[in-house]
């Protein structure tokens, strides 16, 4: 299947470094055609290995330390290049290319009547094949002689060169079944003052996420596109977005409904009876419903300072607070004494010396954080150092995190439980093949994250899980098969990846599930780690939560008679029921025939009955 291919122009001369790493390393900001985007740098050395994609346009100098991957480009975050240019002498110095360099210089002689500037055109390919180029002009091809893609030179034989990130490289014939994503919102204003809001900021970089999801899932031609999705129109049965009822949540997902499937004249657009074609308002919008959910996240947990706070889990919050009473608890609170009481210029107008305290670690950061972000001048700025804004957010973290997980008392982190069952409910009918949705996403706060973290055993693989993550951060959860007709539950794999800010700007990171090794796990392999701790429905949150009220009170007392029956054996509930039943109706007539035989009574037909009741109506009977 041809891909679409995009022209790359780059006007600055990379020099090859020989401090190119061998691995991964961070990277630095870069704007490609406005978008801002990122991705680890990959080694030079395992070029040969990797195969390519193609980028967006490039309209600025690229000097290596401040390449990034465009969050737009053909196959996301897993199979962009990052790209680079050599002199050919330096070229010839790299491992498994010296051979090329033939092949590269006779591909220049042919080519230069149709190369006025600097361009590189890219795609992935089997071995020796031509490809055409869809968005190219019609006299470009791509020849692929190994299994990397063949570079193409310019006029003053300059090569320009791609090699691909390695971060969450998919295997080329699997198939991307389905998703299930758990987003943060985007900025919004400070949990301080009510009513809590989505700004444009936020509003823009769930946008930015929503584009990067489409790129990778939905586009035609993407190489993690998912089975049978619809491209251009959005189809509701394939589509499951949700959000709590919470104004920063539902806005935030209705933003990303929005540029999920944007407005499109063809697609939002219906043919009358009369001929007369309508087009939806703005150009075709595409209306997304964004439906509410019993959600990991607790209704309206943007306006709570605190994170059980409207929980509704009775034993959560009783978990929680015991925090508070522990013995890390009391010896934080008193060492970060000082530290808070300090920031009182910054943060008098709404702290005060007993409320500026580790108790409210996480309310504080906030406040300080989205002044930061919004406001031109703050009050005693001088006091916020990097060092004080480094520990405002590594306390918040320590606070908020032990409040959402407790290994020792699991209740603590319901809300991961929960979103945990959310999870496993919609990828088993994904792989069961149901006709459900195949791109689930809800949006929730930043608690849940931290519970289903802890309970994911995440920290193990990174220490940054146990922080507080930014604004339009994501997790997502692949359901891959290994190819589009090997589809037997059997052989379906699961992908953990994340990212903590907008994927736009960060892309995906692969990361190993229940403190295992490898990043993909098998589907009964997930299913089963996942299901020691899900929560999938109500009763089963009642029973964990302790809730006996509301909802929970039908649920609590057949929950309580069912588990009763069936203590101490081996009998299933359903074969206990009916022996108790069966032993209630022999009591019932055991007593019925001690009444009959002690009371001297006898048992008469129903017509008999019937004909002595007739008679005492009658008007003879009423004079008696």
């Amino acid at each position: 299947m041809s891909r679409k291919i995009n022209r790359i122009h780059v006007s600055e001369r990379i020099e090859f470094s020989a401090a190119l790493p061998t691995g991964h390393s961070k990277s630095s900001a870069f704007s490609c055609a406005g978008a801002k985007a990122s991705v680890p740098r990959a080694s030079i050395l395992r070029l040969a290995k990797q195969p390519l994609s193609t980028i967006c346009y490039a309209s600025q100098p690229m000097p290596f330390s401040s390449m990034r991957q465009p969050s737009f480009a053909l196959g996301g975050a897993s199979r962009t290049p990052i790209l680079l240019r050599f002199a050919p002498a330096q070229l010839s110095t790299l491992p498994g290319l010296r051979n090329e360099i033939p092949k590269l210089q006779a591909r220049e002689q042919s080519s230069r009547a149709n190369w006025a500037q600097q361009s590189l055109f890219l795609q992935t390919g089997s071995l020796g094949r031509s490809r055409p180029c869809r968005s190219c002009d019609a006299r470009s091809s791509i020849i692929t002689t190994t299994t990397t893609a063949t570079i193409i030179t310019n006029m003053q034989s300059k090569l320009l060169f791609a090699l691909s990130a390695a971060a969450v490289a998919p295997a080329a014939a699997e198939q991307v079944l389905g998703v299930y994503i758990f987003h943060r919102h985007g900025d919004r204003t400070s949990k301080s003052w009510s009513p809590v809001n989505l700004t444009p900021l936020g509003a823009d970089q769930v946008k930015s996420s929503a584009d990067f999801f489409r790129n990778r899932y939905i586009d035609d031609g993407a190489s993690l596109q998912i089975a049978n999705i619809s491209v251009d129109k959005a189809v509701l049965s394939q589509l499951a977005i949700t959000a709590p009822v919470d104004n920063v949540l539902q806005n935030s997902a209705g933003v990303f409904a929005q540029w999920l499937y944007p407005a499109n004249k063809a697609a939002g657009s219906t043919k009358l009876a009369n001929g007369t074609t309508v087009v939806a308002p703005l150009d075709g919008y595409q209306y997304i419903p964004v439906n509410t959910v019993v959600s990991a996240s607790s209704s309206n947990s943007e306006s709570s300072a605190w994170l059980q706070g409207s929980s509704g889990c009775s034993g959560a919050v009783v978990s929680s607070n015991n925090y508070f009473l522990s013995p890390e608890y009391q010896s934080t609170f008193s060492d970060t004494k000082d530290f808070y009481q300090g920031l009182l210029p910054v943060i008098n107008t709404t702290f005060n010396s007993s409320t500026a305290t580790f108790k409210n670690g996480y309310t504080i950061f906030d406040y300080i954080n989205v002044a930061t972000i919004h406001n031109s001048s703050i009050p005693s700025d001088n006091l916020l150092t990097k060092s004080t804004l480094s520990n405002l957010y590594d306390y918040a973290s320590t606070h908020e995190w032990n409040l959402a997980y407790n290994s020792s008392d699991p209740v603590r982190a319901i809300a991961g439980s929960v979103l945990a069952g959310q999870i496993v409910t919609a990828l088993q009918g994904i792989a069961s093949g149901n006709a459900v949705p195949k791109f689930n996403i809800q949006f929730g706060a930043y608690g849940a994250f931290m519970s289903f973290f802890g309970l994911a055993q995440l920290p193990a693989a990174n220490n940054d899980f146990y922080g507080i993550c930014n604004y339009a951060s994501a997790m997502v959860l692949e359901l891959v098969a290994p190819s589009a007709t090997q589809l037997s539950e059997d052989d379906l794999t699961v992908r953990f990846l994340w990212s903590n800010g907008t994927a736009a700007e960060n892309g995906l990171k692969a990361y190993p599930l229940f403190g295992q090794s490898q990043t993909t796990i098998s589907w009964n392999d997930f299913k089963t780690g996942i299901n020691k701790f899900a929560v999938a429905n109500t009763s089963d949150w009642c029973n964990t939560c302790g809730n006996t009220d509301g909802t929970c009170a039908s649920s609590s007392t057949a929950s309580a008679s069912s588990a009763k029956s069936s203590d101490n054996s081996n009998i299933t509930k359903p074969v206990a029921g009916v022996i108790g039943a069966l032993v209630t109706l022999g009591v019932i007539l055991g007593v019925e025939a001690l009444i009959i035989l002690l009371g001297g009574l006898r048992l008469v037909k129903k017509s008999t009955l019937a004909n002595a009741r007739s008679g005492a109506a009658s008007p003879g009977a009423d004079k008696a």
